[in-house]
């Protein structure tokens, strides 16, 4: 059985315990703010800290054994889809029962089985079984976003009509600052809604495309990843070939292997496992059904990471350029890039291309782009039930009124670090951004059930990184 690096295995931990954060915003309104959610979240900081140590001390990976790693995350897996399965309210807002959904349910949980003889007997898979079953994934997902759609006509959350009106306002040439329910949406967020309601006549189609797309990019970072570097020894390099090449043959039972744990043939649910985390955490199809946009940024920073490692520098910096202007948060993008080893015209490039896609909306009008970036970040009290962080938590207990200031430092204190000692890889802006987002989320802004998906986006990404990366990091 090859191995797998710990960090991998921390990071999946993370990305689960913020999909069991997300499982318990469903009764949140209806009772009082529970300490479960606080411990979880300080449970989940106390492990990316221990791996952010790490990773500026620029320590290499630590490998253990990839059976009892992925054997519990084909569990975990499966939970998350049993309770998905058994309360509707996990999907969407809506009192029809989403019997067709329960139906994609049994074959997620039939698909997730598969994964065992692999891991539990060591048994090499095909790759085109790999990516079949991978495949039936996506279609199953594709499949309920559309069932969850046709059962929500419209949904009871504001967002779908905040994003809605704003997206038929901008397709008749008409402010969409001015008709937005509330003023603090981006004006790009409001751009992204405009195009998928021209084009389809439904905003939610936005998530549900951004979701799939994210997924696959996903997959493929922690699959291409994997192929053996320039850099690997020649024997190392050949083992690593063999890991990821397209079929892999069945070992001989009673032929000894002396080849490193690490190289041995790879089991399809590591590479597999970010992604599915993502699909299957019991709200995604609730954020498709409310037209959350939290995927947008993440989905575009996932797919610079694709043209990072096919070496396209500057096609990377366009598209980290289109992410920072996605979400006014991104803007911690800009000390993290350093880590990609941009040189003048990316760095240009990433410029630009965050300028373009803001400028207008900006000339359109000024103050309210002012606002969305600087105020509501900047100065915006954290005091609602909703809110899921520790600072709200001290509110509620003790009274203390949440600031933006401390996520603010922290934030700055952890690009800066990461910018000053964090090594120049993939994994290393992965894991920053990671961390970045964490502290500024957590400690310094309202913290809803969009901002924990969010997160749980970026943890993915980075586990799906860390599994491409295994070789290149020891």
């Amino acid at each position: 059985m090859p191995t797998l690096p710990r960090e991998i295995g921390w990071l999946l931990i993370v990305v689960y315990v913020f999909g069991l954060v997300l499982l318990m915003t469903v009764g949140l309104n209806e009772g009082s703010f529970g300490e479960t959610p606080f411990i979880l979240v300080v449970a989940c900081g106390a492990l990316l800290v221990v791996q952010f140590a790490r990773l500026v001390a620029k320590r290499t990976f630590q490998h253990d054994s990839a059976r009892p790693m992925l054997t519990l995350a084909t569990i975990a897996l499966t939970v998350f889809v049993i309770a998905t399965f058994a309360d509707a309210r996990l999907l969407l807002d809506t009192e029809k029962v989403p019997r067709f959904i329960r139906v994609t349910h049994a074959g997620q949980v039939v698909l997730l089985a598969s994964y065992l003889p692999s891991i539990l007997r060591g048994v090499p898979e095909r790759r085109l079984w790999s990516e079949v079953r991978f495949g039936l994934f996506a279609l199953f997902l594709i499949l309920g976003g559309i069932s969850v759609m046709l059962l929500s006509p419209r949904p009871h959350g504001g967002v779908f009509d905040v994003q809605t009106e704003a997206a038929r306002a901008l397709l008749h040439g008409e402010n969409p600052y001015r008709s937005a329910a509330s003023p603090g949406d981006p004006p790009t967020v409001l751009y992204a809604s405009a195009l998928a309601f021209a084009i389809a006549r439904d905003v939610r189609w936005a998530p549900l495309v951004t979701l799939v797309v994210t997924g696959f990019a996903l997959r493929y970072i922690a699959h291409r990843g994997m192929r053996p570097s320039a850099h690997l020894d020649p024997i190392t390099a050949k083992a690593a070939a063999l890991a990821a090449s397209t079929i892999r043959p069945r070992r001989a039972r009673a032929t000894p292997d002396f080849r490193p744990a690490s190289s041995l043939p790879f089991p399809g649910l590591a590479e597999d496992a970010p992604t599915l985390m993502l699909w299957l955490t019991p709200k995604a199809y609730f954020f498709v059904e409310q037209s959350y946009t939290d995927m947008l940024p993440v989905a575009l920073v996932a797919l610079a990471l694709v043209a990072h490692l096919r070496r396209r520098p500057t096609l990377t910096a366009a598209l980290l350029g289109v992410a920072l202007s996605a979400k006014q948060s991104l803007v911690w993008l800009v000390p993290l890039a350093i880590l990609l080893g941009f040189g003048g015209l990316q760095w240009l490039t990433f410029v630009l291309a965050a300028a373009l896609t803001v400028t207008p909306f900006a000339i359109w009008d000024y103050r309210s782009a002012l606002r969305v970036v600087l105020d509501l970040y900047g100065g915006h009290p954290q005091s609602t039930i909703d809110g899921l962080t520790p600072t709200n938590w001290f509110f509620h207990r003790y009274g203390i009124v949440p600031r933006a200031a401390p996520g603010l430092l922290s934030a700055a204190i952890v690009s800066a670090v990461a910018a000053w000692r964090a090594p120049r890889t993939r994994y290393a802006f992965a894991l920053s951004a990671m961390m970045t987002f964490f502290v500024f989320c957590v400690l310094g802004r309202p913290m809803f059930v969009g901002s924990y998906f969010f997160l749980t986006a970026l943890a993915a990404l980075t586990a799906a990184v860390a599994v491409g990366e295994r070789f290149h990091q020891g």
